[in-house]
């Protein structure tokens, strides 16, 4: 939700000229300033804050919400940069075992006309529990944000980046079984042509 900052309304003063037999007298009345507040600043966000945006909506829907992945998106039309580990949009899934339903929220920190930047409620689904490639995790797990974690896959892509300058990065955050912790994919480019970096999002080591 946009904020403006309130305009400051000065009052005139009113002056009043009492002409005596010595001396006048001027009498100046002065309006209290109102306070300013800050403006709110559309940018891409990192992952986490939006995560914690979109968390106040899935536990209200299921106290036992658990967290499945994280994912960052691009805004169609929308024309803003952020830093490394930021993005217009990120897509929140979320599972409840005592509702056996997964949840999808989704996240954009762009306003475009109609579209008001904030938390959207997106598709409940059937959810038949933790597979290999998709175990819940908890937010105590999730240490790093994606602009660490773009940080430290940076160091490994740096070679392959500067060859194939100017491709677009994009974020996972899940967990499988084979890692001990849930990871940040760092995609650079699309997934079959592209290069990727799995950080370990407790610890912060490069685990490919």
């Amino acid at each position: 939700m946009n904020k403006r900052f309130l305009q400051t309304s000065l009052v005139a003063g009113v002056f009043l000229l009492t002409i005596g037999c010595s001396s006048a007298t001027t009498e100046t009345a002065k309006a209290d300033k109102a306070p300013e507040k800050a403006a709110v600043v559309e940018t891409p966000v990192t992952g986490k804050t939006a995560f914690w945006e979109m968390y106040k909506l899935g536990h209200a829907w299921a106290a036992d919400m658990q967290v499945l992945y994280l994912k960052s998106g691009k805004l169609e039309g929308v024309d803003a940069k952020g830093k490394g580990g930021e993005a217009t949009q990120w897509t929140l899934m979320v599972a409840s075992p005592s509702k056996k339903e997964a949840h999808e929220f989704s996240y954009r920190a762009i306003t475009e006309g109609s579209k008001r930047r904030g938390v959207n409620s997106g598709a409940v689904q059937p959810w038949g529990g933790p597979t290999a490639n998709g175990q819940p995790f908890s937010t105590g797990e999730m240490k790093l944000d994606s602009d660490e974690a773009f940080a430290k896959a940076s160091e490994k892509a740096a070679a392959w980046a500067k060859e194939n300058p100017g491709k677009e990065v994009s974020f996972y955050l899940g967990k499988e079984s084979k890692y001990p912790a849930p990871v940040w994919g760092v995609l650079w480019g699309g997934e079959k042509s592209g290069f990727l970096v799995v950080v370990n999002a407790l610890d912060g080591s490069v685990q490919k």
